[in-house]
């Protein structure tokens, strides 16, 4: 029964992206290329090592945001001077947090000993050097041996070696006829698993200590790169994969019967590898992949894989990742896992934590007894067949013991925070129960050092003072040194207490705390990495000597306002849509059929305000149209119009929405009328067909101007060129003939677009170029260089003048570029995107400047600002899950959306079973007024705004607007309900000045007189907010 089941424990888990522990790396101090096996980063109790420029391995400390400013790891920083030739895989041992191995295509192993306090100037000579056999080619992967210290195998193309590093010798070799592409140890040391490439990917587990011949698996069945990873000392296997369509698989193996896999899932399409990280303590699985932005959870439960979540959605994509050592965990802060996430230019931790109210004590149940660094075998008992798991220490911070270094010189240290029963200060009266203190999780606390420390070596001078705002003494800090204030509830009425992480009295003016709260009322708090206080005037940093001088010098400054640090956090301007959210509903299920194998010009969906029209799989050429503002469950045979030949083009006359035109195969350009009811049956004749090239048509673009007129671009298999026209679909004929031979494009033109005003054309060619054209005159423009792909879209950014062109970059990544229309040379902008093999489809709304661009065969739209006149002129806000894999998107008008819901857009989404819609919001407290801040009067592109023969004579009538307020809702801008804060900075002032006994009294009246004020200046006096708040509607249930 339902109620007899178990929960998970970790089943709430939240991971959190720590930009302010990230760490940025300038230039090539960071080098993200590496084989497929390589996680680009490793980690121990203390230490991160990262691949750097040349043939070096870089190493910081976990904590070394600490260290630095901003986070900004400069270039030419000391490092190991690893290898003659690249650095293939490097890992630290887990037994001496200070050991790191590496291995590289120059035939080595090598082993390095970290110094204590990092590595001051490059490190060149190692402590040990291993050759493998001559006629191995490289050494691509390297790990420790689980349970024996002394013990470490490396993997060559085809060749796994058991090293003995103690003796320097090869204990053992496993050939293979394949290509190994990864492999793991199980827990206990007894088995090892790896993945080979052969005919279909398959897998081999291998008793090192026996002949016997390995257990093979199938593995899976696509010819790319897979990964197996043995799931701690279970009898399960973790697999990574690509199918033979190229999709990204998860299989999920139980060693007893390899003939199968117990699970199995399916991801979206992405060239890179998925990365499995496995938590033998939780259970947990971590995966990540390579040129992909999200982190994946699972939990292993009685042979399967549960609870699948999405944990994060990161701004950046994985370019490599590697799970922290259990021991460096902050576990007083409930955090059970921390991933560090390295994108081309960072490294940034991903915090994992366990939901809890109460963090004031170790919680056991969430934290098991974990691996220590203990050995549990020597090499002679291994090698005799003696099996045995290391040691299990505890993570309770009362119990930690100190981390082993190989450096036999080096300092003992700490691995979790040091928790103290410190007792409080008897009071006058009542008992008093010992406080916990808390000290750093990954601090390096000497527990033999003598030195005190220095925020208890000099007496807190105001601790002794008396509360001016209570009437008794403070029984917990009236004589107590800092120390015993560190991660306890501060007494709410002391004034002068210090402390660490604490939280800060809300009536304090002279606090000093470290990572605390700021005072909102503190007129001269000091303190580091706390939030800005608004009414802060004077606010200084820790140890100031002069602070009362510095009050009065910045008495005249204005306050720093909340705005003013998004602004200062954005580097410009807060934008309006940074919390713009995407709510995705299915529109129409049960689609199937559709075409997929469309050409990167072709849009896979269409859409209008009557129809949806998408490709549909078969003979002819067919396209299947369903009404736009209905849903519902598709029948398994759709009506469809027949082209008679394959479609090459299609797109839905702006002005006429019941017109479709088609471009085909055989050179065609058709005309098709859609009855107001849609297609009762199959449409095969269309109204109009136009003969118009020798080879297949590629374009088909409406003016957005001028009724009738539409460019239309056909191949030339004669001259392999591309040949543009304009027509008059009304009388059915050429526009400005004569110009065709002067724009002509010596290769097939990929995309086109028509500029703002309907005079001008961009053009992307295959030959790399884009190219601008006055239609009016025939003349092209200008000329310049796009991309380095011959890939790409183009865009015109409203009337700015800008022109967005989306391909690849020399490395291929998605990449976009922006350019002036005046000057195709060089572009203004060119930020890459993602690694993907996926060609960007662009959407630019120019009443609110945003840029959405989206893959076919992803799952994210991905939006960016135009910010015209700015260096540099875009910049990412955010993505929006599409929650299925695209394969076509098309944007509704404006006039359609519900601006009652802030929707600023929405979106049809089409992908092999689902027409979805997505309806972006901006978030807003005053919906029932008009957000005239956010909906500026927009253009209506479903009326023309002249004809061709004005067009043609230069007389450009811009599109009427339309204003997008319902009529009788008032605007945002016209409220004058909004309440209004007034400043009680003055009024703390007052009170240090002061230094009768009446200072509380006279406080508390002022306070509360200026309260009263302000409740009487607003319009709703004793109401709360939610008296006024109406309940859901049913759609928002969902």
């Amino acid at each position: 029964m339902r109620r007899f089941n178990t929960f998970s424990k970790y089943r709430n888990v939240v991971a959190k992206l720590d930009k302010d522990k990230s760490l940025s790396f300038p230039g090539t101090t960071l080098n993200t290329d590496g084989l497929d096996s390589c996680n680009m980063i490793t980690a121990s109790q203390y230490f991160i090592g990262f691949k750097s420029n040349g043939n070096n391995i870089g190493v910081l400390s976990l904590n070394e945001y600490e260290k630095i400013n901003n986070g900004v790891i400069p270039m030419g920083r000391p490092s190991i001077q690893a290898h003659s030739s690249a650095v293939n895989d490097f890992e630290f041992s887990p037994f001496a947090y200070d050991l790191l191995a590496s291995v590289s295509n120059d035939k080595t192993l090598k082993l390095w000993e970290i110094p204590e306090d990092g590595i001051k100037e490059n490190l060149n000579n190692a402590l040990v050097t291993l050759v493998h056999d001559e006629n191995t080619s490289g050494v691509n992967m390297v790990h420790f041996h689980p349970t024996v210290e002394n013990i470490i195998s490396t993997a060559s193309l085809n060749k796994v070696y058991l090293w003995d590093i103690e003796n320097q010798k090869i204990i053992n070799t496993f050939n293979s006829e394949n290509e190994i592409q990864y492999f793991s140890w199980k827990e206990d040391g007894s088995l090892f698993v790896r993945s080979l490439k052969a005919n279909s990917n398959c897998l081999e587990i291998i008793d090192p200590r026996n002949s016997n011949s390995p257990t093979v698996g199938a593995g899976h069945p696509g010819s790319k790169a897979t990964r197996a990873l043995w799931l701690g000392n279970t009898n399960n296997i973790i697999t990574t994969g690509f199918s033979r369509t190229r999709d990204r698989e998860i299989f999920l193996w139980d060693t007893r019967n390899m003939s199968s896999s117990v699970f199995s899932s399916r991801m979206s399409f992405s060239p890179g590898i998925l990365m499995p990280f496995f938590d033998s303590d939780t259970n947990l699985l971590y995966i990540c992949g390579k040129g992909n932005n999200i982190l994946l959870k699972y939990e292993l439960k009685n042979n399967n894989l549960e609870d699948n979540n999405q944990l994060l959605v990161t701004s950046n994509n994985f370019t490599g990742a590697t799970l922290v050592p259990k021991r460096a965990l902050d576990v007083m802060k409930c955090e059970v896992g921390r991933i560090l996430q390295v994108t081309k230019d960072t490294v940034t931790p991903i915090t994992i934590n366990v939901p809890r109210t109460n963090m004031r004590n170790f919680i056991p149940e969430i934290f098991p007894d974990t691996k220590g660094d203990v050995s549990a075998l020597t090499t002679e008992e291994w090698i005799n067949g003696v099996t045995k798991e290391v040691q299990k220490i505890s993570l309770d911070p009362a119990k930690a013991v100190a981390a082993k270094a190989h450096n036999k010189n080096a300092n003992p240290l700490k691995t979790n925070p040091v928790t103290v029963s410190v007792p409080a200060p008897k009071p006058s009266d009542g008992p008093v129960m010992p406080i916990q203190v808390s000290i750093g999780a990954t601090a390096r606390a000497n527990p033999l050092s003598t030195k005190p420390n220095p925020l208890s070596s000099k007496p807190n001078p105001l601790s002794a003072k008396p509360n001016p705002l209570s009437s008794k003494a403070n029984p917990i800090n009236s004589g107590s040194s800092s120390n015993e204030s560190l991660n306890k509830r501060s007494n709410p009425l002391n004034s002068s207490s210090e402390s660490l992480n604490r939280r800060v009295n809300p009536l304090n003016s002279s606090s000093s705390s470290l990572n605390r709260r700021a005072n909102p009322l503190n007129s001269s708090s000091s303190s580091l990495n706390k939030r800005a206080n608004p009414l802060n005037r004077s606010s200084s940093s820790v140890n100031s000597d002069n602070n009362e001088t510095k009050t009065k010098e910045n008495d005249n400054q204005p306050p720093v306002t909340p705005a003013a640090n998004i602004a200062m956090k954005f580097g410009s301007q807060a934008s309006s849509y940074r919390f713009m959210s995407g709510k995705v509903k299915v529109q129409y299920d049960n689609l199937t059929g559709y075409w997929d194998n469309l050409t990167n010009e072709i849009d896979g969906i269409e859409v209008n305000n009557k129809f949806i029209a998408i490709p549909i799989n078969g003979p002819g050429g067919r396209i299947a149209v369903l009404k736009t503002r209905e849903s519902g469950r598709i029948p398994s045979t759709l009506n469809c119009i027949l082209c008679g030949s394959t479609m090459t083009y299609y797109k839905f006359n702006p002005f006429n929405s019941n017109m479709l035109i088609t471009g085909n195969e055989n050179g065609n350009v058709q005309i098709w009328q859609i009855p107001d009811e849609g297609l009762n049956e199959n449409l095969t004749e269309p109204d109009y067909s136009f003969s118009l090239f020798n080879g297949k048509t590629t374009l088909i673009e409406f003016n957005p101007l001028v009724e009738n007129l539409v460019l239309v671009g056909g191949y030339d298999v004669g001259t392999g060129s591309t040949i543009l026209k304009l027509l008059d679909i009304n009388i059915k004929q050429e526009v400005f003939s004569e110009h065709e031979d002067k724009l002509n494009h010596p290769d097939i033109i990929l995309n086109a677009d028509w500029n703002y005003d309907g005079t001008k054309i961009a053009t992307l060619c295959r030959d790399k170029n884009l190219r601008v054209i006055d239609m009016i005159k025939g003349e092209i423009l200008k000329e310049g260089i796009a991309s380095e792909s011959n890939k790409g879209r183009v865009r015109w950014l409203g009337k700015s003048g800008k022109i967005l062109s989306v391909g690849f970059d020399k490395q291929s990544n998605q990449e976009i570029r922006i350019f002036d229309e005046n000057d195709l040379s060089k572009p203004l902008t060119a930020l890459s995107i993602d690694l993907s093999s996926s060609l960007l489809c662009v959407h630019y709304d120019e009443d609110t400047n945003l840029i959405y661009l989206y893959g076919r065969g992803e799952s994210n739209i991905k939006i960016y600002e135009f910010l015209e006149g700015q260096d540099p002129c875009c910049r990412l806000l955010l993505k929006i899950n599409t929650e299925s894999i695209q394969q076509g998107i098309a944007f509704d008008h404006k006039q359609y959306l519900d601006v009652a819901k802030v929707e600023i857009n929405r979106a049809w989404v089409v992908s092999k079973d689902s027409i979805k819609s997505i309806s972006f919001t901006v978030p807003r407290t005053k919906t029932e007024f008009f957000q005239d801040d956010l909906y500026c009067p927009t253009r209506d592109f479903e009326h023309s705004s002249m004809t061709i023969d004005s067009w043609k004579s230069g007389q450009i009538t811009p599109l009427k607007t339309i204003n997008l307020c319902p009529e009788g809702m008032k605007l945002l801008s016209e409220n004058t309900t909004t309440r209004v804060v007034k400043s009680t900075a003055h009024l703390i002032r007052k009170v240090d000045d002061k230094s009768k006994g009446n200072v509380k009294d006279e406080f508390v009246n002022q306070l509360v007189a200026r309260i009263g004020d302000s409740d009487s200046d607003s319009d709703s006096d004793n109401q709360l907010e939610q008296d006024n708040m109406e309940g859901l509607d049913d759609d928002e249930w969902d």
